[in-house]
């Protein structure tokens, strides 16, 4: 990624607004020339030239007005366009100096992660592996420390971009301002027009104008209040009859979401219960999830396939699906949110992508982990743009989960043309891509073998997963997306463990809630460093990958 120059040259606009003062100045000189003339006329014989020169001056005068006040707006963008060009450039040699030093990092990181490979393998005891680990975490933090940089430099150049805007907005007023304020316009032609056929004329034409417009306005003001009154009639009728009518329905669902709270065992049900209270209670926000979720399910299978170069669009989407195939084994928690961040960044809100695993334990043992992509397609910017990852899935899998979205029906024939079978699968995912991973061991496990569920940033709390699936959920402190499925979490048991965690950086809230954040408290917070092999035996070498895709 690069960032780009700010467009615009200052030099191009400091030379234009010197030739605009310039000619001003020429203009000026010819406005007192003919002033002069009118001023020395003498006689009668020189009467009319003395007139036309006085209506020349005055014209001339008007355009010296327009050249300069052009000239003054021009000098001063000037000014401000080189200040906005040298905040940029300084922003975008940070960017490119963050960008190379955390590329350094990362290889350095990469080579010693290769020498601890093979300095494990002859002696898993050798003590240069401590200091290894050491070196690394510190390359982890210079590089972090780099992206961040980056991020500032990207934000500095939004900055100067801004800038540019604001000076080029302020530049277009104060030209507009010199045209304005020496131009005839067209009421000004129409108020010649009345002058030249008599002031009488003029201000007949004035009161008929007014008079007309005070009747039409009060016409229009009566109009106004008998709609209005009429408007507020009907929705008071309406209002009251669906109140008679949906309020013992209301009555109903909410005894039973109040019942959802206090009895064990329905916690599955107090999402659904709200939603479709809400949805009675206001019918168009019903009717909306309604369309919404039935735009999903009804839906036909998507085609999947394998994932190929050609399928992807851009630059990063490919440089995404090359770093997901460099991975060489899996054997931390970030380990594989690593994998699942870059699973979202080769489907992006184009297509859904997973990416499916095969991994030797150390029990020699082949595993599968499936990494399930996060909601990429919020259907707000662009319309639903193709990822079945969407909102539409989201509200789906929540509210409808013994219908099977597009996403779920995709992901599950990607299971099957990998091969999996009836070995062990271990699912991954962040965000939505967590409901999805336990949605499926909570429903689908008769397809497959859900040994294991790791997901972060998740509401999972409600779902009934199998005791026989080992499940680790991760939430940051204040990370309102797990939370709503509107259920606390289980007390933890030997196979299923709910770590709720300050995010590394100290962020709280919703700005805890992304793959990056969660990422980085896996690396390096204390209370997760005992859950690293809470998936020992799915960790391992991979030694075979495959990645498939599909699209609305």
């Amino acid at each position: 990624m690069t960032l780009d120059r700010l467009a615009g040259d200052p030099a191009a606009v400091a030379n234009r607004a010197d030739g605009l003062s310039h000619s001003a100045k020429r203009i000026q000189e010819a406005a007192e020339a003919l002033f002069a003339l009118s001023f020395a006329g003498t006689g009668d014989a020189l009467d009319t030239i003395t007139e036309k020169s006085d209506e020349l001056a005055d014209k001339v005068k008007a355009t010296h007005g327009r050249y300069s006040g052009t000239a003054s707006a021009l000098s001063t963008y000037a000014v401000e366009l080189q200040a906005a060009h040298n905040k940029a450039n300084d922003a975008i040699d940070s960017f490119n100096n963050g960008a190379r030093y955390a590329g350094n990092a990362e290889d350095e990181m990469r080579e010693l992660k290769r020498k601890r490979d093979n300095i494990e393998d002859a002696d898993p005891n050798d003590a240069r592996l401590t200091q290894i680990d050491d070196d690394m975490r510190d390359l982890a933090g210079m590089r972090d420390n780099y992206e961040r940089q980056q991020h500032d430099a990207e934000a500095k150049r939004a900055e100067a971009q801004h800038d540019l805007d604001e000076a080029a907005e302020r530049a277009i007023k104060s030209i507009d301002s010199a045209m304005s304020s020496t131009n005839d316009g067209f009421w000004d032609h129409v108020g010649d027009f009345f002058a030249n056929i008599g002031e009488a004329l003029a201000a007949i034409a004035k009161w008929i104008g007014e008079v007309l417009k005070t009747i039409i306005e009060a016409i229009l003001i009566a109009i106004l209040a008998v709609v209005a009154l009429l408007i507020v009639i009907v929705l008071l009728a309406a209002l009251l009859t669906w109140i008679i009518m949906v309020a013992p329905l209301l009555a109903i669902i909410g005894t039973l979401l109040l019942l959802s709270f206090l009895i064990p065992g329905l916690e599955s049900w107090r999402t659904i219960l709200l939603a479709v209270l809400i949805g009675v209670a206001i019918p168009l926000v019903g009717g909306l999830l309604i369309w919404r979720v039935l735009s999903d399910i009804t839906a036909p299978d998507p085609t999947v396939t394998p994932l190929k170069e050609t399928d992807l669009s851009t630059q990063e989407q490919r440089d995404a699906r090359d770093d997901a195939r460099d991975i060489p084994g899996l054997y931390s928690l970030q380990d594989y949110m690593e994998a699942e961040g870059l699973t979202d960044s080769m489907g992006k809100d184009e297509t859904g992508v997973v990416d499916i695993r095969k991994v030797v334990g150390p029990d020699g043992v082949e595993r599968w982990v499936v990494t399930l992509p996060s909601t990429q397609d919020w259907l707000i910017e662009h319309g639903d743009t193709g990822a079945t990852n969407d909102l539409d899935s989201n509200l789906a899998l929540m509210l409808t989960p013994a219908q099977q979205t597009q996403y779920e029906r995709a992901v599950l024939e990607a299971m099957r043309q990998a091969g999996i079978g009836d070995d062990p699968v271990m699912l991954v995912g962040f965000s939505q891509g967590g409901i999805m991973a336990g949605h499926l061991a909570a429903n689908r496990s008769t397809e497959f073998n859900f040994d294991a569920v790791l997901v972060y940033g998740a509401p999972i709390d409600a779902m009934n997963i199998p005791e026989s699936t080992r499940v680790l959920s991760i939430q940051h402190t204040g990370d309102v997306v797990p939370t709503l499925d509107l259920t606390n979490p289980k007390p933890n048991t030997a196979n299923h463990v709910t770590v709720q965690v300050d995010a590394n950086d100290g962020t709280i809230g919703v700005g805890s809630h992304s793959n990056d954040k969660y990422h980085d408290t896996a690396a390096y917070s204390p209370e997760l460093q005992q859950y690293q092999d809470y998936f020992s035996d799915f960790s391992g070498t991979v030694v075979d990958q495959q990645q498939y895709t599909w699209h609305e």
